[in-house]
C-alpha cells in the first residue's frame, strides 16, 4: 500500500505555541505506510489476529497566508489491532 498525503488543512496551527491566524496548508512529500497481520483460525467460525502499522510522511512546506515556509520536519504515526 502507497500512501500519498500531500497536502492537509489546518484549521488551528500553532507555532513555538503561538497561535497562528488565518487559513494554513502543510504540504508533505510522499512518504510510506507499512502494514502487517497475523492471524490464526480456530476451526470453529473464530479466528485470533494481530495487526499493526506504521507511516512517515516528510513535511515539505507550509503555507500561511501566501507566505511559504520550508519545514524538515516529519510525521509518524503507528497503530495496533487485536480481533478475536
Amino acid at each position: 500500500m502507497y500512501d500519498i498525503e500531500s497536502s492537509v488543512k489546518a484549521k488551528a496551527l500553532e507555532i513555538n505555541g503561538l497561535p497562528v491566524p488565518g487559513k494554513s496548508d502543510v504540504l508533505y512529500k510522499n512518504g510510506f505506510d507499512v502494514n502487517g497481520a497475523i492471524g490464526y483460525g480456530l476451526g470453529n467460525g473464530f479466528r485470533v489476529e494481530v495487526e499493526g502499522d506504521f507511516g512517515r510522511n516528510a513535511n515539505d512546506k507550509i503555507k500561511m497566508g501566501g507566505t511559504d515556509i520550508t519545514s524538515g520536519e516529519q510525521e509518524e504515526r503507528y497503530g495496533a489491532f487485536v480481533n478475536r
